[in-house]
């Protein structure tokens, strides 16, 4: 988004767009569901006992990464969150979804802290026509 100059050092701050889809599948129990008959009167207790659901949702992220001192860099992430699929009306859907978080919370915030390590790089060395063509030039 910056244009460079051209001996100068490239930034490695980055601004960030992403788009994430996520998955999961899992169990859950639900005690205590009071069931009340309008007709009849009265009421029963109902337990929902290995109840298992596959949820799908999608991400939006936008965020920024910035070197603050050499090799350590700072940054946040802003997420949109929406479930693609919900229960049928009627149905109890559980209150926390493992990898999305609480069922009706639609946003999400992340800092980030971190550091880049550097890793020795072996160089190869040169075969004799990759040196003639340099001398060459």
């Amino acid at each position: 988004m910056i244009s460079q100059k051209k001996d100068s050092k490239p930034t490695t701050s980055l601004f960030l767009l992403g788009i994430r889809l996520g998955m999961t599948n899992f169990n859950y129990d639900i005690s205590n569901v009071t069931v009340t008959d309008e007709y009849w009167g009265g009421t029963q207790s109902v337990p929902y006992n290995n109840v298992s659901t596959t949820k799908f949702w999608y991400e939006l992220t936008a965020g920024i990464r910035v070197e603050v001192i050499k090799d350590i860099y700072m940054g946040w992430t802003v997420r949109k969150k929406k479930l693609l699929n919900k229960d049928a009306t009627g149905n109890v859907t559980p209150w926390y979804i493992p990898g999305f978080g609480i069922s009706d919370n639609s946003l999400g915030f992340n800092y980030t802290i971190g550091y880049k390590f550097h890793f020795p790089v072996k160089k190869k060395p040169l075969n004799k026509e990759t040196k003639a063509e340099i001398q060459k030039k």
